[in-house]
């Protein structure tokens, strides 16, 4: 439902055509082409493929040079995926439509084909399975893939012939594998005469027959690998060890640059190449190092540990490149090297002299940390980061004449291997040093916070954090609604609520001299003018440029330009109340109606027109040709402009017509029909010549307003209806008949339905309690909702929508009392989700757990943990340190010296007011582990927090094992306000924000890791997960401290690392049913508990009361080993898991299945009750459903959706689960038992109607790592309803008895997923 915005890789090439800059970027599961747009300086979305698979790496494979020379054809696409294959994509755009023309049309919209695929491996997710690095040659010649182990293959390229002529095709792979780790790869750029060569980081692996290496970082080589063409081999021409902290490779350019390659360390940059290896050779010398230090961040010169190198960006310009490498901090620095300076540094080593070296690197510019980096030709760079925001840059300056150097210092290194000393046996430690540049980071002067200086950011992409946990609940429409934690680190942690609905910013409001009733955007007269030849420019798009508001005093006429202000010479008459106006054809004036006559506004013959008989007119619509009248006390005139608009006449009258309420026309010719409400709550439909009902439609309830009008380009009309009751009925009228083909109704809410225009031709906006927007999409009419800032509206705002030329977005208007409110609507569902999301900010901690208050829903409680931060009173000791630096920026900074120092609080957050309480911090060292919140009997059943926690954590690092120190489980009280304020008045702060007490600590005496938590108010006791010794145990509630009362007798050999508990409410008739004796009344009151096993699945226990004593059993366990990511109940037979390679199990307890003891355990011993349970190995849970998500599900969460008339038979349970790449979907069952077979019909007809392109043949997408079972793929569906061939109807269906319409549900449809009897799908 919520796409991942995370951008895994990215590479820039010309892949519609020769010439164009255009940027790939590859989603969790697909790949987006971009677009360089110069009008609005950002990036824009051009296609969009799903793979349906992960993408492990792409590259541009450039075709031009492979025979040599330029070629028109433009470049194709690798793509590695976890499918085990490689596949080369071509953008194929169609063909201009002009006779004897064999060229593309500039901006039209193309489809990726598949050129070629090569199969590697059963799966490319494997250590050993090529497929996670590829390097491309500069000329197309080969292909390299390689794996992060052993194996590496060289892939020839050619070009196709005769009908595959600009294709290009794969050869048979040569073999090049070694028993080696890769750490990374590149090509080298060679001359054409010579052999391709590609550069590879590697470390030998040792062998059975070979003596391991002693302990400490393996020795790693900078290999060069040759592929001849001719011979048809690939061999290692030449391998050169490198420091053991190298981690990644860049190639130079051998045309503008000295070739060779780059070998990034954490303390230096090294210029290795074949040709000066051999050419020092063949003069018997030592080749001399080419190496430079790379500069360090002076605010962080106390860390002991050096930044990696973890994005580059480079391009080619005429006779040089330009070169940008980033550390893992963020820093940007700036590289030069060119041929020249290295022949004369050569030059220099062979003579003896001194000179500088020829590698320089400078401090650039800092910004967010980045997983990819592209760097075009006209100097924009863009950035796909890592936690931040992905950022699109402009580069203004090249960063050569700021002076951020300031000093160099002496620092140890960070490898210090333990050497014996001579004469004894004591170890002691080597701590060579070295000399260091320190630079400053670009701060500003007067806030001293940080700044950009020789970038400049043009647009700032949303980037979905990685969802640690997400709670689900539905909103008062019954729809699902969604607060997502994102965990990451320090100040990107953060809140985000999820609404179904597109996504509004507020811009600004300004205040009117009148109240206005009626709001209408007049179209900008430049818009209407003919423009020929400019249909691939967007002419004809609706752009407004005055917004007309009218009320009982009078008019008023708003300009939009760079300024909104009030506009007095457009000749709108200010004095009457306006009923209806619009711009005249082609620009030549407006025209204005109210209840004395008819205005045409015009500069050079103004018309002035009123009824003969002088009769008021009470309702009116206007086109830019055509204009409808109705008059008090009855009849109804039309009016024809001409197509100029320079003519005024009557074209037909009605004297007879009932008094009419609303009139429509639409907007969009050629369209001769006319729509007229009265108060009789009829519709006609009217032919405007001789305005002849044609069509009516009767509503029950009264009519709150019409809108006839066109929503999208294919002329189709439509007619919408706003009831007073907030229904909106739907009818499409036949353009040429004017009949009524098929009718619609949604519940838009419970105010009266208003409707008004949007772009006049593609949407419209109907408003109630909610406000909706009406558009087709892809052939089918949706309405989809629009999330407003309640802050700016009120159930009496008036709406209406604009569009403004220079801006990408839709303008949503909201008059409320003398204020009207401008808004930015985005209106492109393609590129935007139908999910709008508000962010708030949680601080600088990380967070980790979200749970949600049980009697408040909007409040949920957040536990955060930092490992390596600071906290308020580290900061200040930071600060005094160095004060350079203010406060926040010191917060925000994690640091490698602070070794097992951990920084944990706890948030309050308000979901309806999305504000975050200020932080309460744990004692020093402390770090939360796990959390819950619930109630017990003897606390009142006020709810309670219980948090589980530690102090001096180590999760333990290389061969360490994890440590900790004490450990407890603290309980908080919140503490509600007062409900009677300080004038007596009860309620005044009712809805404040509660503050947490703490009540109690309770200390663990055994010592272990409290990893779950899980309170249960139903039994009135919590429940905390430990270790494989500890196992499970059970507590009670104490006035000074939690009671320990029971504990599971059986262990596992694993952490349990997630808690759900579920009444039992079946068990009796189970039991009865398999032939068991009746259970005996002290077993009434049962719990089901649901722990989730770290590498074990999962396991069921029951908590049974006996008298006063309790007991915990173990009645069945999942015999599959899953590593664990999230567990919880679907109902008390069924439960969902996630592990943590993507995959979601459904599983359900089987009907025979004994949960209780044939006998009762008053009298029973430990020893007797874990004999009486060994029956449990016995009780395997069946599986249900199977399904690969693709991505780490971090979060499960069962929702009751209740009945929906006319879909659902009762209530339905929805599924929720975020990833961690914040993806949201739902698995949803069918409604019923013919739907589900239905589906399972449909399924291998779904799955050969769309086949992946990095699909391997036999296979369908979405079960490599599991089998697919009892599944239908909403998202595979969704994308054939979108397709051309539409053979699933998705139109919602109406029934209409004795003249009133039964409607159907408003709110989004599900699009199947899932099932079977036990019925589980996706929305």
């Amino acid at each position: 439902m919520v796409e991942s915005d995370v951008i895994s890789r990215m590479c820039h090439g010309s892949f519609s055509r020769a010439g164009a800059q255009e940027v790939i970027r590859a989603r969790t599961d697909g790949i987006e082409l971009c677009r360089f747009d110069a009008g609005y300086q950002c990036l824009v979305v051009v296609s969009r493929l799903p793979l349906f698979a992960t993408v492990q790496s792409i590259i541009t494979v450039p075709y031009p040079s492979i025979s040599g020379g330029t070629s028109a054809f433009a470049d194709a696409l690798a793509v590695s995926s976890d499918s085990g294959t490689v596949t080369l994509l071509r953008y194929v755009v169609p063909v201009a439509p002009v006779l004897g023309v064999n060229s593309h049309t500039k901006d039209a919209d193309g489809e990726w084909e598949v050129m070629d695929r090569v199969i590697l491996g059963r799966s490319g997710v494997r250590v050993s399975s090529a497929g996670f690095y590829l390097a491309i040659d500069t000329r197309s010649r080969a292909l390299l893939v390689a794996a992060p182990m052993k194996q590496k293959l060289v892939i020839p390229l050619r070009e196709g012939e005769g009908d595959d002529r600009g294709s290009i095709k794969f050869q048979s792979g040569l073999d090049a594998s070694r028993p080696c780790v890769m750490y990374d790869c590149c090509a080298v750029d060679v001359a054409a005469d010579q052999n391709t060569q590609f550069a590879i980081l590697e470390s030998e692996l040792a062998s059975d027959t070979t003596e391991a290496s002693p302990a400490g970082p393996p020795e790693k080589f900078l290999s060069f690998y040759e592929f001849s063409a001719s011979l048809n081999t690939v061999t290692r021409v030449l391998s050169v060890k490198v420091a053991s902290s190298a981690h990644a490779l860049i190639a130079v350019p051998g045309d503008s640059g000295p070739g060779g390659v780059l070998v990034c360390t954490d303390t230096e940059l090294v210029w290795e190449s074949v040709a000066s290896r051999n050419s020092a050779s063949q003069q018997s010398i030592a080749p001399p190092p080419i190496k430079v230090e790379i500069p360090r961040r002076s605010d962080l010169s106390f860390q002991s540990q050096d930044p990696m190198i973890v994005a580059h960006a480079i391009t080619r310009l005429p006779k040089r490149f330009f070169l940008l490498m980033q550390n893992e901090l963020g820093d940007l620095f700036r590289v030069e090297v060119n041929a020249a300076s290295v022949q004369q540094h050569f030059s220099m080593k062979r003579t003896g002299a001194a000179g500088e070296p020829p590698l320089v690197v400078r401090y650039f510019d800092t910004i967010p940390p980045a997983t990819s980096m592209i760097l075009l030709k006209k100097g924009y760079l863009f950035c796909a980061s890592e936690i931040a925001s992905h950022g699109f840059y402009q580069v203004i300056r090249d960063g050569t004449t700021s002076k951020t150097a300031i000093k160099r210092v002496r620092m140890p290194t960070v490898a210090a291997a333990p050497q014996k000393a001579q004469g004894g046996s004591k170890a002691t430690l080597a701590a060579p040093s070295r000399y260091v540049t320190l630079f400053h980071r670009h701060f500003d002067e007067l806030t001293k916070l940080p700044e950009l200086r020789n970038l400049l950011l043009l647009q700032s992409l949303p980037n979905s954090n990685e969802s640690v946990a997400i709670h689900a609940a539905l909103d008062p429409q019954q729809r699902l609604r969604f607060v997502r934690l994102g965990g990451r680190s320090g100040q990107h942690s953060q809140l985000q609520t999820v609404r179904f609905g597109l996504s509004t910013s507020h811009i600004r409001s300004i205040e009117l001299p009148l109240n206005p009733e009626v709001v209408i955007p007049l179209l900008e007269p430049s818009s209407l003018l003919p423009n020929p030849g400019m249909e691939d420019e967007g002419a004809g798009a609706a752009c407004h440029n005055r917004i007309l508001l009218s009320s009982a005093k009078g008019s008023y006429v708003v300009h939009l330009g760079n300024e909104i202000t009030a506009d007095n010479n457009c000749g709108i008459i200010t004095s009457v109340q306006t009923i209806a106006a619009a711009t005249i054809a082609e620009g030549h004036g407006y025209i204005q109606i109210h209840a004395a006559g008819i205005a045409i506004v015009r500069p050079d013959s103004p018309v002035m027109w009123a009824h003969p008989q002088m009769k008021p007119i009470t309702a009116a619509d206007c086109s830019n040709t055509q204009i409808v009248a109705g008059f008090d006390n009855g009849g109804l005139m039309a009016f024809d402009l001409g197509f100029t608009g320079q003519q005024f006449s009557v074209s037909s009258t009605q004297p007879t017509f009932s008094n009419v309420k609303f009139v429509s026309l639409p907007r969009k010719a050629p369209f001769h029909f006319c729509a007229v409400a009265t108060a009789a709550s009829k519709v006609f439909v009217l032919e405007m010549k001789t305005l002849r009902e044609v069509d009516t439609i009767s509503s029950p309830v009264e009519i709150a307003s019409i809108l006839l009008t066109t929503l999208d380009s294919s002329n189709r009309l439509f007619l919408f209806v706003g009831l007073i009751d907030g229904r909106l009925i739907r009818a499409e009228i036949d353009p040429v008949t004017g009949k009524r083909i098929q009718t619609s109704a949604y519940q838009c809410g419970t105010t009266p339905a208003r409707l008004s225009r949007g772009d006049s031709t593609s949407y419209c906006i109907a408003a109630s309690s909610e406000v909706w927007r009406c558009h087709m999409l892809d052939g089918a009419f949706r309405i989809s909702p629009i999330i407003v800032n309640q802050a700016t509206v009120s159930p009496n705002s008036i709406f209406a929508a604009a569009h403004r030329k220079g801006l990408r977005f839709g303008l949503l208007l909201s008059a409320t009392g003398r204020t009207i409110s401008f808004s930015s609507v985005n209106l492109d569902e393609r590129s935007a989700s139908l999910y709008s999301v508000s962010t708030c900010s949680i601080g600088t901690v990380g967070g980790r757990k979200l749970v949600a208050h049980p009697t408040r829903p909007n409040i949920l409680a957040v536990a955060c943990t930092e490992y390596r931060g600071y906290n308020p009173n580290d900061v200040q000791n930071v600060y005094a340190e160095n004060k350079e630096l203010p406060p926040a920026v010191v917060m925000s900074e994690r640091s490698p010296n602070r070794l097992s120092k951990h920084v944990s609080c706890v948030h309050l957050f308000d979901s309806a007011q999305n504000v975050a309480s200020p932080p309460l911090y744990l004692n020093e060292g402390d770090s939360a582990l796990a959390m819950h919140i619930g109630s017990f009997p003897e606390f009142g059943k006020e709810p309670v927090l219980v948090l589980g926690c530690t102090s001096h954590y180590d999760h333990g690092h290389g061969m360490q094992a994890p440590s900790w120190g004490e450990t407890c489980l603290r309980t908080y009280r919140f503490a509600l306000p007062s409900l009677s304020g300080p004038d007596g008045v009860l309620g005044t702060h009712a809805t404040a924000m509660p503050k947490l007490e703490l009540v109690h600590a309770t200390i663990l005496t055994h010592g272990d890791l409290p990893s779950a938590v899980h309170v249960c108010s139903q039994g009135g006791f919590v429940l905390v997960g430990f270790g494989p010794k500890q196992g499970l145990h059970l507590f009670g509630w104490g006035l000074k401290h939690l009671l320990w009362k029971r504990k599971l007798l059986e262990t596992f050999s694993s952490r349990i690392v997630t808690i759900d508990t579920i009444q039992d409410t079946t068990t009796g008739a189970m039991l009865t049913a398999a032939g068991y004796p009746p259970i005996q009344a002290s077993n009434s009151a049962t719990t089901l508990i649901l722990c989730g096993l770290q590498d074990q699945s999962v396991m069921i226990a029951r908590h049974v009361r006996c008298g006063g004593a309790q007991a915990l059993l173990a009645v069945a366990i999942d015999p599959f080993p899953r590593m664990v990511a999230a567990a919880c109940f679907i109902d008390d037979r069924t439960v969902a898991v996630s592990d943590k390679f993507g995959s979601l199990v459904v599983l359900r307890i089987p009907p025979t299945t004994r949960l209780d003891l044939p006998e009762a355990m008053d009298g029973m011993s430990d020893e007797e009750l874990v004999a009486a349970t060994t029956f449990r190995r016995e009780q395997p849970l069946h599986i249900v459903n199977s399904f690969h998500v693709g991505q780490t599900i971090t979060s499960l969460q069962a929702v009751v959706r209740p009945k929906v008339a006319g879909i659902t038979n009762g209530p339905t349970t929805v599924l929720v689960y975020a990833t961690s790449q914040g993806k949201i979907g739902a698995l949803v069952p069918f409604p019923t038992e013919e739907d589900a077979a239905l589906g399972a019909y449909l399924d291998p007809i779904l799955a050969e109607y769309f086949r992946s392109p990095v699909e391997r043949p036999l296979l369908p997408h979405r079960s490599r790592m599991t089998p697919k079972r009892n599944v239908i793929d909403g998202d595979c569906v969704q994308l054939i309803s979108q397709s051309k061939q539409i053979f699933l109807s998705t139109e919602a269906k109406t029934v209409e008895k004795s003249g009133v319409l039964c409607c159907c549900d408003a709110r989004p449809r599900f699009s199947l997923r899932m099932m079977k009897s036990e019925r589980v799908v996706t929305q």
